[in-house]
């Protein structure tokens, strides 16, 4: 970088710290178009006056008996070195002819602030070649400043099952032109690119939330993003005659997920109808739906698939038939998988294991009336003939029916 230096005299002022930079003439120092270079230490007389100064300034004027002198800074040239408690920032401007390097106490990392240039000035004092708008200065080869990296990326996570391809991330920069990129790590399976920044490719290995820290890089400094990737087990996709978890067979598959639950706030897919054969199978058994004519209410009325569990647990909370009420020995069933989510059905979750019967997927039912645990008003309750498919709202809670516990899931 050359900037054009007034011969006339003058100080360099050094605070009491020291303030060391040299200023080492090349063979040519006092002719025009010379280039001494600013590499060494400062505030040490060469070729003019220097004198200790108040005010946080060194400047340098370059005394010669031509007019004018070239001084060149070249990028990776030390300006200055010392010790300061408070030192926090630097920066080298001109002002009509002064080369001057200003030390601030409490002012972030910045660059060049006065007489209207900008720039850099890092790593304690060793000049990065990074000027802009330098308005004091002439000659030639003022460098253009690169400004620092800054980039996002497409995507900040991602949640993906193993062995099927990742969306992964590009990157957009808003800063300096990056030079490369690094990755602290790369998912088991995938891959990163450092010249582009990309990461792509098939995840293999299952893992929690995992979070990757990318960093871009260029000649002035670095910036960082991350990106979170959980890499999950495939979710079980089950087909109507199935085994379900609970180790009955599945006889629903909803096509869009349903709210199920004791209080409707989770969502299911599937239900899954009690074996009635092979280890801790369900017996068929008729049990009264309730022995009160006291009507539950609104807790005990769906009628919607995934329903049926909320329903269950409002016939236990009346408990007017204790352990052998139809709702309270659906629930107690545990079935092969000894879970313990297992209810009454709704009145349309019943209608589905019907239409399950009549096709043999779920086996076992007798030809007669099975309770649903939908609650029609104070005295009777939903019911389904399983010889006919019809449905009943007028069968009288203190009647006995058969009872088939299934689960959602």
């Amino acid at each position: 970088m050359m900037f054009k230096v007034n011969k006339s005299k003058g100080t360099i002022g050094v605070l009491s710290l020291l303030l060391l930079v040299s200023l080492a003439p090349s063979a040519n120092a006092g002719k025009p178009g010379s280039t001494p270079s600013l590499n060494g230490t400062l505030c040490k007389s060469f070729g003019g006056t220097w004198k200790a100064g108040k005010t946080g300034t060194c400047n340098i004027l370059y005394n010669s008996p031509k007019n004018y002198q070239d001084f060149k800074i070249n990028a990776g040239d030390t300006l200055f070195m010392g010790s300061f408690s408070t030192f926090q920032n630097y920066a080298i401007v001109t002002n009509y002819g002064k080369i001057q390097l200003e030390f601030r106490d409490n002012i972030q990392i910045g660059g060049f602030e006065n007489y209207g240039p900008s720039g850099r000035v890092i790593n304690n004092g060793i000049f990065t070649g990074c000027i802009n708008n330098y308005s004091g200065a002439s000659g030639s080869n003022v460098p253009t400043c690169l400004a620092a990296p800054a980039f996002t990326l497409s995507s900040s996570s991602e949640t993906r099952e193993v062995n099927t391809v990742a969306n992964g991330f590009t990157i957009n920069s808003t800063g300096g032109a990056i030079a490369n990129f690094a990755s602290d790590a790369t998912p088991p399976g995938m891959s990163f690119n450092t010249s582009t920044g990309a990461l792509t490719g098939t995840p293999n290995t299952v893992a929690s939330a995992t979070t990757y820290t990318v960093t871009a890089t260029n000649a002035t400094g670095s910036a960082t993003q991350t990106f979170t990737l959980t890499v999950v087990i495939p979710a079980v996709v089950y087909t109507v005659g199935q085994r379900g978890p609970g180790g009955g067979i599945v006889y629903y598959v909803a096509a869009t997920p349903f709210t199920c639950g004791p209080t409707l706030a989770e969502t299911c897919t599937y239900l899954e109808a009690a074996p009635t054969s092979g280890i801790n199978a369900w017996t068929e058994a008729i049990y009264v739906w309730s022995e009160t004519n006291a009507g539950i209410g609104a807790t005990a009325q769906g009628v919607e698939i995934g329903t049926g569990f909320k329903n269950t647990l409002a016939m236990i909370g009346q408990n007017s038939a204790g352990a052998s009420g139809a709702g309270n020995v659906a629930q107690a069933f545990r079935g092969p998988n000894n879970l313990t989510d297992w209810f009454l059905p709704s009145k349309n979750e019943l209608n589905q294991l019907y239409l399950r019967k009549a096709d043999s997927t779920v086996e076992g039912f007798l030809n007669y009336y099975y309770w649903s645990s939908t609650e029609a008003d104070a005295n009777y309750a939903w019911s389904q003939g399983f010889l006919n498919g019809y449905t009943y709202n007028n069968r009288l809670k203190l009647n006995s029916y058969y009872v088939r516990p299934v689960r959602a899931f």
